[in-house]
């Protein structure tokens, strides 16, 4: 082979021989080494053997750019609103008032007193002819303000019906001024531990019709007496309401007691020390 080059290397390395040569190599590696294009491993037998090149398609994708840090916003603080001192709470005024409490209350027999040398007239204790029912008060404390204690006594009659769904209240009669028992006027003057009685009711013996009494006497010139009013409760107890006013302070005391008319009998039902 060597000699045969070298006797013909004018022809051979002529550009005659060389594309001869060319051709031989392409032809020789065509036939034992086959398309030297790569083989698509997961390609078909059908795209293997036309040797055709599936490209796959570009996909673009926008990719956002990343996000900054998270930083947590902080809630802007309110300004914090200069709290006033506190207030001292309001002092409870001092009760001035006089107190009064009350006693049991009783029955007991009276008369008006007509002695001439009294001359004010009123009711006073003893006699036959007339029952009473009277309510008793006595003085525990004066008034601080060391004015002296004048009471004159309001009283309101009324009755309390059952009609069965409820009971109905109904006032019967009222007294501006009750009758204190052995007094001069229809006020009395009341000091510690001084104990006064005022008139309910009074019923005539053997009688069981009450009646209310009213004292009209203001002072020694101005003599009115008593005045009677029938009590016609169309039941067999009523109730009566006593309130004690006093000049300088208004209303002291309230008092409620249930009147029995046959027999005669009286219960303090309510007990309000103070108004």
């Amino acid at each position: 082979m060597w000699n045969w080059i070298i006797v013909n290397k004018q022809w051979v390395f002529s550009g005659v021989g060389v594309s001869i040569v060319a051709g031989i190599l392409w032809v020789f590696k065509k036939s034992f080494f086959g398309s030297s294009a790569p083989v698509d491993p997961v390609a078909t037998p059908a795209q293997s053997n036309t040797n055709s090149v599936i490209q796959s398609p570009i996909i673009n994708v926008n990719v956002p750019p990343p996000l900054p840090p998270f930083e947590p916003k902080l809630q802007a603080q309110a300004t914090p609103v200069p709290q006033s001192p506190p207030q001292p709470a309001p002092k409870e005024e001092p009760d001035v008032r006089p107190q009064i409490y009350s006693l049991p209350p009783r029955i007991t027999h009276v008369s008006e007193n007509n002695d001439p040398e009294d001359g004010n007239g009123g009711m006073i204790e003893g006699g036959d002819s007339l029952i009473a029912v009277v309510a008793t008060f006595r003085m525990k404390k004066p008034s601080p303000d060391g004015n002296d204690t004048y009471l004159t006594a309001r009283l309101s009659y009324r009755t309390k019906e059952d009609i069965g769904i409820r009971e109905i209240e109904k006032e019967i009669h009222r007294v501006n001024y009750g009758t204190w028992l052995d007094e001069d006027y229809n006020f009395v003057k009341m000091r510690i531990t001084d104990t006064k009685e005022v008139v309910l009711a009074i019923q005539a013996e053997g009688n069981d019709t009450c009646l209310a009494v009213q004292d009209n006497r203001h002072s020694t010139t101005k003599y009115n007496g008593l005045v009677y009013h029938k009590l016609e409760p169309n039941a067999d107890s009523f109730f009566v309401d006593v309130t004690l006013v006093d000049g300088n302070h208004g209303a002291v005391i309230l008092y409620t007691y249930k009147i029995d008319v046959d027999p005669l009998k009286v219960h303090e039902i309510i007990r309000v020390p103070k108004l």
